[in-house]
């Protein structure tokens, strides 16, 4: 690594330099694992004094190089190997599941929680590739679609990237974790269709033909006709009419609706999504599965893009 001193004191307590006049936030100083100091600018490492005086700085000479142990080989840990494959196992699954690769994707576009990554693995500043791997969850999960000599020879001079990379995943996924496992519910098969058995009619042909003929024949007084059925048992007309049914219930209100899914609603705002109408809608959609609805929001998401 390359140790600096500027102006005689240690970097932390120097502020930002400055390159072409202008304030250079991509001038990074970072303290490695072995307590060691490094600069990199525009995420390429500062080689030594020559390129250090190649960057315009406004005060040259308050930099200088105290110690070099780039070329200096890292030993690897003996769980190295284990490692690798874990992090290739996680990534398998990710891209195997959307909920899991939403999961993680919208995990890493949040510079709040990101920033915690960054923080316990600041080695991914002194290379802008390794930056960017870390930071974009589409060129990692291209990164480790294929393993080949060149991305672990990348990896063996890096350790820290499967370190970064199995704490980014148990990050997104350990509190999720119940959620993602469970089986995609299935709607349960409906019941047998039962038939309806044969209803005999409450007036025969004859009950209904002598009823006529007696109303034109004038017979009928006050509006009230009489029917009789087989047995001769009089009907009076206005029994003829059913009850009305009973009225339909009320659907249920937005406020029962929320209550009937408040975990869920929970669930989905941990999730990311935010928008608890929207998260109502496909609740009630997919009857209360949470797995249905985040396929839902997923799908709404997609469809919205393009």
């Amino acid at each position: 690594m390359v140790r600096v001193v500027i102006d005689n004191e240690t970097v932390e307590n120097v502020p930002l330099l400055q390159i072409n006049g202008m304030k250079a936030d991509e001038v990074i100083a970072v303290c490695g694992k072995d307590k060691s100091w490094f600069v990199t600018v525009g995420g390429r490492r500062l080689e030594g004094s020559d390129d250090i005086s190649t960057l315009n700085l406004i005060d040259r000479s308050s930099i200088r190089v105290v110690q070099d142990t780039r070329n200096t080989p890292q030993p690897l840990s003996p769980d190295f190997d284990a490692k690798l494959k874990t992090v290739y196992e996680h990534m398998n699954k990710i891209v195997g599941s959307n909920t899991r690769t939403f999961i993680i994707s919208d995990y890493m576009t949040d510079a709040n929680k990101m920033d915690q990554i960054r923080m316990k693995y600041p080695e991914m500043y002194l290379d802008a590739h390794i930056y960017t791997l870390l930071n974009d969850f589409y060129t990692l999960q291209a990164f480790f679609t294929e393993r080949t000599p060149e991305k672990e020879s990348l990896i063996r001079r890096n350790p820290f990237i499967l370190d970064a990379c199995i704490s980014l995943v148990q990050n997104t996924m350990s509190k999720h974790r119940d959620t993602i496992s469970r089986p995609r519910l299935v709607a349960p098969p409906l019941p047998p269709v039962v038939p309806i058995a044969p209803v005999a009619p409450l007036f025969s042909a004859e009950s209904i033909t002598a009823a006529l003929r007696s109303a034109m024949e004038g017979n009928v007084r006050d509006g009230d006709a009489v029917a009789r059925d087989g047995m001769g048992a009089p009907y009076p007309s206005h029994s003829m009419a059913a009850p009305p049914p009973p009225p339909p219930p009320p659907p249920p209100t937005d406020y029962d609706l929320r209550q009937q899914y408040r975990s869920q609603l929970i669930q989905l705002r941990e999730f990311g999504f935010v928008h608890d109408d929207i998260n109502l809608h496909v609740l009630v959609e997919s009857n209360g599965a949470i797995d249905g609805a985040i396929e839902l929001l997923i799908a709404m998401r997609e469809s919205m893009e393009h």
